[in-house]
């Protein structure tokens, strides 16, 4: 007997899910970032407007997630022990997410009439560390989140959650 596919509504409501999640918890990581780098400036006497711009950034990020999830970015060693695929994909969606996000950057800057150059020069805060260290916190927050996915896979469907939210 072959199995049937999920239904165009049920396929929907699981992507509305995970973007929902993926967006919740890159918020989460990104304005506890947003809030420190606020902190921080607000010593030398500068304001930020930091749940605004990581809400923005984590609903953007998370669909460049799930653009890569359909494409099967990362797959490429799901057979190992977890540690092998997660670090693969982590690092595989760290490079899709950076990607995406010049090209991202790109058009937005073009579409106000900015420079390519004067656009590239302020992706990640300008100099080569700080966008090195950007790259770096992005990585760290795609562990947990790939950690996640795949023990949740690796015990079956439901059962991470049920661990989590359901009954003992």
């Amino acid at each position: 007997m072959a199995t049937e596919s999920p239904s165009r509504g049920a396929r929907a409501r699981h992507e509305i899910e995970s973007f929902t999640i993926a967006a919740l918890y890159l918020f989460v990581c990104l304005g506890a970032l947003q809030l420190h780098e606020d902190a921080v400036l607000r010593a030398s006497g500068v304001r930020l407007v930091p749940l605004a711009f990581a809400a923005v950034k984590a609903l953007i990020l998370a669909k460049f997630l799930l653009v890569g999830e359909a494409l099967r970015i990362g797959r490429r060693f799901d057979a190992r022990p977890l540690i092998i695929p997660l670090i693969w994909r982590s690092l595989a969606f760290l490079l899709l997410l950076v990607v995406l996000t010049i090209i991202e950057e790109l058009a937005v800057g073009l579409f106000h009439g900015e420079s390519v150059a004067n656009i590239l020069a302020g992706l990640g805060g300008g100099t080569w560390l700080q966008r090195l260290a950007a790259c770096l916190v992005l990585w760290l927050v795609l562990v947990p989140y790939f950690a996640f996915r795949l023990v949740g896979a690796a015990l079956g469907q439901g059962v991470l959650h049920r661990m989590f939210f359901g009954p003992r």
